[in-house]
């Protein structure tokens, strides 16, 4: 991260490199002395050198962006305006953006919220026409989570997280983990939809242990973590917590080794348990104080001072001597005194809140009830968000304050009041819409996933069998000059080959027509009446050449001799097909394919057995789903679009028929089709269909198994 370490070579490459570096590396990996540090080297480099004038818009916004990290907003916004109008700023449009992100932000801190409804439409406008999606996920997540943050409601925030939604689904980058995290974060901490916020931390944690971003993975498991301190989970939250001291303890800032610290403090205190390993973490929270940044001090010592009187009193189980009592009235007037002092650098974090609280508490300790009472309602004031757990445990203690002075209606009420709070979080409806954006998401993101698998699958099935005849024409091309029977030697040699790829392309376009015509409702069948067991039959044996490669035994069974079924022949002769030619393809040598026809009063199934390699049971649920594949890879054993047990089950389907697998069969793969009886008496067989087979369709149905051929 640490770019200025790098040899300074002071090129263009250079000062990019630290504007994407300070950009998009999340604020707490980003040290105050690095900003500083930077600062000061671009404002020298800005006198000393002779610098072309993009070369100095550049420094200009590393400069901007510096003093907004140092909470410098007055004179962050100098530097970004005077860029708007640099005529020779942007030879690159993706900095205007940043521009315009930064002037939005930067407004918003300034509280000038004109000037950022303005530079927000403009960001957005600019941003959507240049196609950058990255800095308009950037924008929106930075936007609200801002917004959320100082004034604890953002009027865009449904609005905004359906566009980011919407982004993701096309967007794959370097910002991809962290756009989720900050997603994890907005559905935890501001809706309190944590089962949402965990799938989106974990969905930011595959990406980022994917692309080896260890500090993404850190941010991850701290966020985790506070989740499930929010669900009452304090035992998972704990091992995620200690997992980051115990694996990453070198690669966290003091900052985030405080808040570490801290959260764990929480935990422990909220399940009562391990008050001796507390006792260590207020240790090491107080050493890791005097390494801060003077910028953080204040605000973290003051967190130390509530952290602190919230341990002595678990401690002491409320028996408070008087040394005690006048040692943690000081802390928390000290807390109080440096909050105060310093309200600006202090206005996001709830601060009063705690303090409040934690005055009531070490009053309620002392039995003074009156003063307990007034100090827990007045942190109810100074609660940024009234639907959130901890004002459940708040009205439990006011509750138990009036409880204590005797006031049992009063208590009864702010008792009720608790219940009504815990039942507004689990049924709030407004909370339906965020969860219906996650799901809408969540399932266009499969769906999207799947179909970017199936056409790079398809893009494999297709140049396959193309590169392999172009490649036979190149060579009988070569021979074009030689005799006529050197050209007809080698197509007599190839000719297998080659109708073999023509028959795999036919197979793949024909299962793509019929998807569409499913998809679009007009794949409709063509039904007349046949007598099912011959068909059967002899599409089975039809089989046996192709098993012989393998030597493979087909072996067919039935326990009636005659069974008329309204079918679409060719529609049913599809399904067959299919699953007889699976049962090949992932079959052992010297295998067996079972055939058998088994006919009850209402139904019959027809069942195809193999003792092949079979379905693992973590793929089952998924094997009749579009496009999907138990082996993906391109270099796959096996070849196949994946459509065919879609196709195959949308069939059977249109039959009225079902189609499943039998998952108690463990030696290898068995489905089970299972169609309606109609009644036989009312059978004209006059009406009966002939069917014959068409060896080209098998042909083509095989030849995608290139050992065959």
């Amino acid at each position: 991260m640490e770019v200025l370490e790098k040899e300074k070579t002071f090129v263009t490459s250079y000062y990019i490199d630290i504007i994407k570096n300070i950009f998009y590396t999340p604020r707490i990996f980003i040290t105050t002395n690095y900003i500083r540090k930077t600062l000061k080297t671009m404002e020298v480099t800005l006198k000393e050198n002779s610098l072309n004038e993009s070369d100095k818009d550049l420094i200009d916004l590393i400069i901007g962006i510096c003093h907004y990290y140092l909470n410098e907003y007055n004179t962050a916004n100098k530097y970004f305006e005077d860029l708007l109008y640099s005529s020779t700023f942007y030879s690159t449009n993706s900095f205007k953006g940043i521009v315009y992100t930064m002037l939005t932000l930067n407004n918003l801190r300034l509280n000038d919220i004109e000037k950022h409804n303005t530079y927000l439409t403009l960001s957005i406008n600019f941003l959507e026409e240049s196609n950058y999606n990255e800095l308009l996920i950037y924008l929106y997540l930075n936007v609200s989570c801002n917004k959320l943050e100082i004034y604890n409601i953002d009027e865009f925030l449904y609005s905004n997280i359906n566009n980011i939604f919407s982004l993701l689904l096309d967007y794959e980058g370097p910002y991809s983990s962290q756009a989720y995290l900050l997603l994890g974060r907005i559905y935890y901490k501001f809706l309190n939809l944590n089962t949402i916020a965990l799938n989106l931390f974990e969905k930011s944690l595959s990406i980022a242990r994917k692309n080896k971003e260890r500090k993404i993975e850190i941010l991850v498991y701290y966020n985790q973590a506070s989740t499930y301190l929010a669900m009452d989970n304090f035992h998972e939250g704990i091992n995620l917590l200690k997992n980051i001291l115990n694996k990453y303890s070198n690669k966290l800032s003091c900052i985030l080794k405080i808040k570490v610290y801290s959260k764990l403090l929480e935990l422990y205190y909220l399940s009562s348990s391990s008050l001796n390993e507390a006792k260590d973490l207020l240790s090491l929270y107080k050493k890791e104080l005097y390494k801060l940044d003077p910028l953080y001090t204040d605000i973290y010592l003051t967190k130390y001072n509530l952290i602190y009187v919230h341990y002595k009193l678990l401690e002491a189980n409320e028996k408070i001597s008087k040394p005690l009592a006048d040692e943690l009235f000081y802390y928390l007037e000290a807390a109080s005194i440096v909050y105060k002092s310093n309200f600006s650098d202090f206005t996001f974090m709830e601060f009063q809140y705690w303090i409040e609280i934690s005055y009531g508490d070490l009053y309620r300790a002392l039995k003074d009830f009156d003063n307990a009472l007034l100090h827990h309602k007045k942190a109810i004031l100074f609660s940024e968000n009234f639907r959130n757990k901890n004002n459940i445990r708040l009205y439990k203690s006011i509750s138990a304050d009036y409880e204590s002075l005797k006031d049992f209606k009063t208590a009864l009420k702010y008792y009720k009041i608790s219940i009504d709070t815990l039942e507004a979080i689990n049924t709030n409806s407004i909370d339906n819409f965020y969860s219906k954006i996650f799901e809408d998401f969540d399932s266009k993101s499969i769906l999207h996933s799947v179909n970017n698998k199936f056409f790079t699958n398809l893009s494999h099935e297709l140049k396959t069998p193309v590169n392999i005849i172009y490649s036979l024409i190149q060579l009988m091309s070569t021979l074009k000059n030689y005799n006529d029977n050197s050209i007809k030697e080698c197509f007599l040699k190839y000719e297998k080959t080659l109708k073999q790829n023509c028959l795999r392309m036919l197979k793949l376009i024909n299962n793509l027509i019929d998807i569409t015509k499913i998809d679009s409702g007009i794949g409709e069948l063509d039904l007349v009446l046949l007598d099912i067991v011959p068909f059967v039959e002899d599409l089975a044996f039809s089989i046996i050449p192709f098993a012989n490669h393998k030597n493979i035994n087909v072996i067919f069974d039935t326990n009636i001799e005659k069974l008329y079924l309204k079918v679409d022949p060719y529609a049913f002769e599809r399904v067959l097909l299919n699953l007889l030619s699976n049962a090949v393809k992932f079959n052992n040598i010297d295998g067996n394919v079972f055939i058998t026809i088994n006919c009850n009063d209402e139904s019959v199934d027809i069942i195809v057995r193999d003792d092949g390699i079979g379905v693992p049971d973590i793929f089952i649920d998924n094997l009749f789903d579009r496009f999907y594949k138990v082996d993906t890879t391109l270099s796959r054993k096996y070849e196949g679009s994946g459509v065919g047990l879609s196709i195959t089950k949308s069939l059977v389907e249109l039959h009225g028929g079902t189609i499943r697998i039998n998952e108690d069969y463990k030696n290898g793969t068995e489905f089970i089709v299972n169609m309606p009886i109609p009644n036989q008496k009312n059978i004209d067989i006059k009406n009966k269909y002939d069917y014959f087979i068409d060896d080209e369709k098998i042909l083509r149905e095989f030849s995608d198994i290139y050992e065959l051929f």
